[in-house]
């Protein structure tokens, strides 16, 4: 497991500019301070060397959550520029760290068909955190139980 502590960073979620370290673990922020010491008492876990990096001049800023990335539908005339890939590159560059795209089915599709095909476009296209909100299109007999097929699988977060 990785331990990894950046030293002289910026916080930029403070009120008043503040320069300290970030204690990472397993690519979670465990602890911050300002000449953070890094101890067994500080992170019990502590059982390999520690990485330091010097971070003068970066920031660390909180990830923000798009709720409602237009990226995961396929392309058509009616769809944005970016895809899964290229939107969530852009995301993360301007600070996103998770998406959570609608998925509408296709006409005449339906709403199991729509996620899966999702899921395998995201598949290794995307780099942020992500999740699906799934549309139910135009509602047929069986929208209930093709719903509770998908309900339990990753990346399903819910209905629109």
């Amino acid at each position: 497991m990785a331990t990894i502590v950046i030293r002289t960073v910026l916080f930029g979620d403070e009120p008043e500019p503040t320069v300290g370290d970030l204690l990472i673990r397993d690519g979670r922020i465990v602890a911050r301070g300002v000449d953070l010491a890094v101890t067994a008492e500080l992170d019990e876990e502590l059982d390999e060397e520690v990485e330091e990096f010097d971070g003068a001049g970066l920031v660390a800023l909180p990830g923000a959550i798009d709720t409602y990335a237009q990226l995961a539908n396929p392309k058509s005339t009616h769809a944005p520029a970016d895809d899964l890939g290229s939107g969530t590159i852009a995301a993360a560059r301007g600070g996103v760290t998770t998406i959570i795209a609608p998925v509408l089915p296709a006409a005449n599709g339906t709403l199991d068909v729509a996620f899966r095909d999702a899921c395998n476009r995201a598949a290794g296209q995307v780099f942020v955190d992500w999740g699906f909100l799934v549309g139910i299109g135009q509602p047929t007999a069986d929208s209930g139980a093709r719903l509770q097929t998908i309900a339990g699988e990753a990346g399903f977060l819910g209905t629109v």
